[in-house]
């Protein structure tokens, strides 16, 4: 099935397993991968919960939600996990 994961961090300088992550990719194990960032100089803030809800992983995960096998990962801070949680909760 599709896995697509959706995480937070501070900054690429940051970013916490990165190499994973790509390497994760690049063998088919992950379908895809975002993150969002929320002290990034040269981006708007972003949190995961934002990120979850803008156009571009609402047009992807919309059409994918019935499809059998999905999971979706989402990872970031504990203090984020309610916010995900409501909004998650709100859109599907």
């Amino acid at each position: 099935g599709q896995c697509v994961l959706v995480r937070g961090d501070r900054s690429p300088a940051t970013e916490a397993l990165a190499d994973e992550v790509a390497e994760a990719a690049n063998v088919g194990a992950l379908t895809a991968s975002y993150t969002a960032y929320s002290r990034h100089p040269a981006v708007p803030k972003q949190y995961v919960q934002d990120l979850l809800q803008s156009d571009t992983m609402l047009n992807l995960l919309n059409p994918m939600m019935v499809m059998p096998g999905l999971h979706v990962y989402v990872c970031g801070s504990s203090e984020m996990a309610s916010a995900v949680q409501d909004m998650l909760a709100k859109t599907w």
